[in-house]
């Protein structure tokens, strides 16, 4: 890169001389400013369940779809407490290689439910945090631990 690191400020600190970038840019890499403890957190899926085209609990199709829950999550961060802002919601269903970014959710929701889960094939599905950061940028954490979902029979 010509001419890094190149340093983002908030705008609020644009005039102030010894301001400090909120995250710099040096070659294909991205430095924030301070560690987010967030950002080192691994979600954990909660349980799932599946839901019956009439929105009630089921064990049997035809399914409306299955229900993710995840554990709720706030680590302490310069005196105070904090919970992420956002989390993706990929999945992979049996016979696929890739993740697909299927949805997000506000963290604090606690919930997502994949109307495309029909119960007919098994799926794999991976929580991660997401935080918004400025100029648009939503960055992701760390993975979690997959949630398998069988098949129905």
């Amino acid at each position: 890169m010509d001419g890094g690191p190149v340093g983002y400020f908030l705008e609020s600190q644009l005039s102030d001389p010894q301001a400090q970038p909120i995250l710099q840019v040096k070659a294909m890499r991205i430095d924030f400013g301070d560690p987010c403890p967030l950002m080192g957190t691994v979600p954990e899926f909660a349980s799932h369940e599946f839901l019956a085209l009439d929105g009630t609990i089921s064990s049997s199709a035809p399914l409306r779809g299955v229900r993710l829950r995840w554990t709720d999550i706030m680590v302490d961060h310069e005196d105070r407490k904090m919970s992420p802002d956002f989390c993706h919601i990929y999945r992979r269903s049996e016979g696929q290689d890739d993740w697909t970014l299927i949805g997000w959710r506000r963290f604090a929701d606690q919930e997502f439910i994949d109307t495309e889960f029909g119960g007919k094939r098994s799926a794999s599905y991976a929580l991660v945090i997401a935080l918004d950061y400025p100029f648009g940028y939503r960055y992701e954490g760390l993975v979690g631990l997959p949630l398998e979902v069988n098949a129905i029979a």
